[in-house]
């Protein structure tokens, strides 16, 4: 079976003004390239680890764990052994600590939150995308065209957060594997993945060929069954994550011209309640939302009738609101989780 080759893009953060030096150079031997940056610290006096990409971490104290913002290097009492030395790795844009003595390990960092969106476009998906970067997740990005992505990934990277675009089709099962495989291998842990493909076509049932039939229910099904199990089998173990399926009107009611459309969204719609009776004992919260309404897209504004007015009025849905939703399901407590929610314009009737 042929291995699917990722294709990632790393952006670092915009430049600043470098943070001063870790340690005096009497205790700091530093070896630099373009991509490549290694220092041997040592933590005699209480040191913060400390980089540029200001992202916050996890240090194992002394088998206790502390919350250390990196954000410049300075002096930190977080007490750690003295004759303990780490080495401080900077690779493209991923961090890893690795102990320099193999009688001393320690976890020092841990792995850092991630969400995984499939089907990032330009309005749910990145409006998502964002939203969780903005709560300090590692974005992994998904669309079948990486260079579609590079506007959002660079306006995350922008703000100060970190994203990953690749392209990937998510209908390829050795694709999808190994994507996901890559991620937890080498960027993160996955603590929620939302799918939001969509694949809203219209044609008359008469004029619906077995081709378009099988591309929507691949595109709005299939791939969501790829996707919630591939995350599955590392939430499981883990006994927590969050998977987040998008719905629409179709998920629940078969529209004139909408066969396609329809049925691969009600099969999607079963696959999340499925999904959500099998992994919630097991501590994973599957949630469906059905956004009942028009959203506020290039497309809609093109395309909809009086859609500038509509817009102003609130009528349609705002990508921004339905991203705000998604971060309110991951933050459920487990005492009070919501399997599916509808959400719709004040306007909008149902």
């Amino acid at each position: 079976m042929k291995r699917f080759q990722v294709l990632q893009r790393h952006l670092d953060p915009p430049p600043s003004t470098p943070p001063p030096p870790l340690l005096p150079a009497s205790s700091c031997a530093a070896e630099q390239n373009s991509t490549h940056v290694s220092t041997m610290l040592s933590l005699s006096d209480h040191w913060r680890l400390s980089n540029i990409e200001s992202r916050q971490y996890y240090a194992d104290e002394n088998g206790r764990t502390k919350r250390i913002p990196i954000l410049e290097a300075e002096k930190h009492e977080f007490g750690a052994k003295q004759e303990c030395g780490i080495a401080f790795t900077k690779c493209l844009g991923q961090i890893a600590l690795q102990p320099n003595d193999e009688d001393k390990k320690r976890q020092l960092i841990q792995k850092k939150q991630v969400v995984l969106v499939i089907g990032a476009g330009d309005a749910t998906g990145g409006a998502v995308a964002k939203r969780f970067a903005k709560e300090g997740f590692v974005v992994c990005m998904v669309r079948r065209t990486q260079e579609k992505l590079f506007p959002l990934q660079e306006e995350i990277v922008g703000a100060g957060g970190e994203a990953h675009a690749f392209g990937v089709d998510a209908r390829n099962e050795d694709e999808m594997v190994a994507l996901i495989e890559h991620i937890e291998k080498s960027i993160g842990e996955i603590n929620v993945a939302v799918y939001n493909i969509g694949a809203n076509v219209k044609f008359g049932i008469l004029e619906t060929t077995s081709r378009v039939f099988f591309k929507v229910w691949e595109m709005a099904c299939f791939a969501g069954f790829l996707t919630g199990r591939e995350v599955a089998k590392y939430m499981v173990p883990r006994g927590e994550g969050t998977i987040i399926f998008t719905g629409a009107t179709a998920s629940i009611r078969g529209g004139a011209g909408f066969a396609a459309f329809a049925g691969a969204k009600f099969a999607l719609r079963a696959l999340a309640q499925s999904m959500a009776r099998e992994l919630g004992p097991k501590g994973v919260h599957v949630a469906h939302v059905v956004i009942d309404a028009a959203i506020n897209t290039s497309w809609t504004l093109q395309n909809l009738k009086d859609a500038s007015d509509l817009v102003q009025q609130n009528a349609v849905v705002k990508p921004e609101d339905v991203a705000d939703l998604y971060w309110q399901i991951h933050q459920q407590p487990r005492s009070a989780w919501s399997h599916e929610l509808d959400l719709r314009p004040w306007k909008e009737p149902w």
